[in-house]
């Protein structure tokens, strides 16, 4: 019923638990459907290879 309810009022589509979103609620923003577990675990990889990699750069240019 709640996974119902929350797809329905967000107008998401997702059938099975878990259900994982993102919300800006400081800006406003709505939420954005991420999907399951294995879309939630891809997600936080790509975060975690972006911020990997900008951190990797700025510590090159400290270097040079």
């Amino acid at each position: 019923e709640w996974l119902e309810s929350t797809c329905q009022t967000n107008g998401w589509v997702h059938e099975d638990s878990p259900l994982v979103w993102r919300e800006l609620t400081e800006r406003g923003g709505k939420g954005t459907l991420l999907g399951g577990f294995s879309d939630f675990m891809k997600h936080c990889q790509v975060r975690t290879d972006s911020i990997s990699s900008y951190t990797h750069r700025s510590h090159q240019s400290d270097v040079s």
